[in-house]
């Protein structure tokens, strides 16, 4: 071959190189205009309601040789608190992450200024009022059981530590029916309850206050929801409009010392051991965020 030859050769891979070289693919990234609708997701001392949203984006790719690919995801989770109870239209305070990918979705109160969010069995978020968002890792430990659960609740407990909880406690065998995590050691220890806490079975959600134990548990005999602290049962409500229709869909969440029973308000007086019968205020609506009905009919939407 002669050094011509030789030369055309390489002039013409320099050719394709540069070619190849300007055929970059086309990437557009975008949020979205709107964010999601409000979640409620606890209260502080009983006067302010918590509440996050977060904003979805895309992101596509039309590649150079025609291929078309699409991805999505959200994140700058947003946390924002509203005093409902003055009735005031827009939140007294927010703030939001610059997080494109999850810290995991918030899942719930952890205390009166702290929610909490997980990704994985093994991994929490926590974004205080006012602070940043961490995330930790943890190491998991089991006690008398062998199968572990996705953390659904977390609850203050004794001790400093956190009380976990499944879609259930009522499981048998070598199924764990809770878990204790302590922040401070990073780990999550999976048990079966002993003898001491066997009570707690009977618990659809729980707290420790002081050095007792409190426990909210819908009654199976009646439309009525019980109070118990340390096994003994100190208080019952029933609304004299629920009906046996509520039986079956009685839905409650127990955020500090608010306890919502299917959309009413109450409180429980942690000092006096009992859930306080007159209601704070009702949500209305969940549909489109969150609306919110005051003891004297008035509304207010977030």
């Amino acid at each position: 071959m002669g050094r011509w030859s030789i030369a055309w050769i390489f002039l013409m891979s320099l050719t394709v190189v540069g070619l190849l070289g300007g055929c970059a693919d086309d990437v557009t990234f975008e949020w979205n205009q709107s964010r999601t609708q409000s979640k409620l997701i606890g209260f502080v001392d009983d006067s302010l309601a918590m509440a996050y949203d977060y904003r979805c984006w895309s992101e596509v790719t039309e590649g150079w040789n025609g291929s078309y690919d699409e991805i999505g995801d959200c994140g700058h989770n947003r946390l924002c608190l509203y005093n409902y109870q003055a009735q005031k239209e827009g939140p007294v305070w927010c703030d939001s992450l610059d997080n494109k990918k999850g810290e995991g979705s918030f899942e719930g109160q952890l205390n009166d200024s702290t929610v909490w969010g997980g990704s994985s069995d093994t991994y929490f978020s926590f974004w205080k009022i006012k602070d940043e968002c961490k995330k930790i890792k943890v190491k998991e430990i089991f006690e008398s059981c062998s199968i572990g659960f996705y953390a659904k609740k977390l609850r203050v407990w004794l001790n400093g530590d956190f009380f976990a909880m499944g879609k259930s406690m009522a499981f048998s065998g070598d199924s764990c029916q809770y878990a204790i995590l302590d922040t401070n050691e990073r780990t999550i220890t999976y048990k079966r309850f002993d003898k001491n806490l066997k009570w707690i079975e009977k618990c659809d959600d729980l707290r420790a206050w002081g050095n007792e134990i409190f426990c909210i548990a819908l009654k199976s005999d009646s439309l009525g929801i019980s109070l118990w602290v340390d096994g003994e049962e100190k208080d019952v409500i029933e609304h004299p409009e629920w009906s046996k229709s509520y039986l079956e869909h009685r839905v409650f969440s127990l955020w500090g010392d608010v306890l919502e029973i299917n959309g009413t308000i109450q409180k429980i007086d942690y000092r006096i051991k009992e859930i306080v019968k007159d209601p704070i205020t009702m949500i209305y609506s969940r549909q489109y965020g969150i609306e919110f009905l005051s003891v004297n009919g008035e509304r207010v939407s977030y």
